[in-house]
């Protein structure tokens, strides 16, 4: 019996060691893609959350920015500056076979994959105009999706990759949200019934079922809403005088992640804390509640975590938040300012895990 208690001890200390070091509470293990001017021009660089240890993807002259997973996490699509134009590149997840897929006079920007991986979705300026375009994962295969001369927001895939919300500018800068099919057939305005006010930062709820918006309804007042796919049932979960952006949907769609200033202590966007409210706008809790700018809230793909973006230590840098708001924590420590950041879903090699696209500057 002896033996057998020993043994049972071995292996239960065993099992501990051997557990990533940053796993705690909230189970935390990043692989972090995240973009510095460290090294003079904006480059590409993967940070292991736990070890800290930081790896160049991307070296100049030109900047390198805008980097998003592949769904199997396996290739990174990026914009780059390097041929003197921003163009649309892809390389290895380890920084390793970068090709070129987009070659015009115009930029190419944000680009995107679709959720099976076999599209890049991204916006150009090729016929003088910002158009939504996509292509084969190859870079084969160019289809122009929308055509019209107004400009146009950053396009989102539908969780199921049949459809695609994007902003489009009109009249004085108001934008509306349109919802083309991915072969860009039936584009529809889907907010412009409900009211003139500018509509942007649209979020799929997991499901997509429902969309999440902002309706900026005047200076420094903005509320939150969703709505059916199709623009129709249209709810504002956010009804007050303050400003309320940023929706992010958890990764079971039961709860939303924004930004809001209705700590009345704090004045415009940048000033607001992170909040967490029920995904029909019920029980809205502060979890970040700091005088400093917190901003840009995203789900870790476990949903027990929030990352988002603050300057209470200066420049702003990446955190994380336990979704109890008990447990912050730092996950870059460096004298640039982080800028954007994207949470990628789908499996990854480590348990528990994220993947992170940061964007700093």
């Amino acid at each position: 019996m002896k033996d057998n208690a020993r043994i049972a001890i071995f292996w239960l200390v065993s099992i501990l060691i051997s557990l990533p070091c940053n796993l705690g509470a909230a189970e935390i293990a990043d692989d972090i893609l995240l973009v510095s001017n460290q090294d003079g021009a904006a480059q590409i660089y993967c940070l292991e959350a736990g070890s800290k240890e930081v790896k160049p993807l991307t070296t100049g002259p030109g900047e390198n920015t805008q980097p998003a997973w592949s769904p199997d996490r396996r290739q990174i699509v990026f914009t780059s500056m390097r041929d003197g134009n921003m163009e649309i590149y892809v390389m290895d997840a380890d920084g390793s076979n970068q090709r070129r897929l987009t070659s015009n006079e115009q930029p190419d920007n944000v680009p995107s994959w679709s959720p099976d991986g076999s599209k890049i979705l991204f916006r150009s300026y090729r016929d003088q105009h910002a158009n939504l375009y996509v292509m084969d994962a190859s870079g084969d295969n160019l289809e122009k999706l929308t055509d019209s001369p107004l400009d146009k927001g950053t396009p989102f895939w539908s969780p199921d990759g049949s459809r695609i919300v994007y902003s489009v500018y009109k009249d004085f800068g108001r934008s509306q949200l349109h919802l083309v099919k991915a072969d860009g057939s039936q584009d529809i305005d889907i907010t412009s019934a409900l009211s003139k006010a500018k509509k942007t930062q649209p979020a799929w709820s997991p499901d997509g079922k429902r969309l999440a918006f902002v309706s900026v309804r005047s200076m420094g007042v903005s509320h939150i809403y969703v709505v059916d796919a199709d623009g129709s049932n249209p709810v504002n979960l956010t009804d007050n005088s303050f400003s309320n952006t940023m929706p992010a949907w958890s990764p079971d769609g039961t709860r939303i992640a924004f930004v809001s200033n209705r700590n009345e202590q704090k004045v415009g966007r940048s000033a607001g804390d992170i909040y967490l409210m029920n995904a029909d706008g019920s029980n809205p809790a502060n979890l970040t509640n700091h005088q400093a700018n917190d901003d840009e809230p995203a789900w870790s793909e476990n949903g027990k975590n929030l990352y988002f973006l603050s300057m209470r230590n200066g420049p702003s840098q990446l955190f994380s938040l336990s979704v109890d708001g008990e447990q912050t924590r730092r996950m870059t420590q460096h004298q640039h300012h982080d800028l954007i950041f994207k949470v990628a879903p789908g499996p990854s090699n480590k348990p528990e895990s994220a993947s992170v696209a940061l964007v700093a500057n």
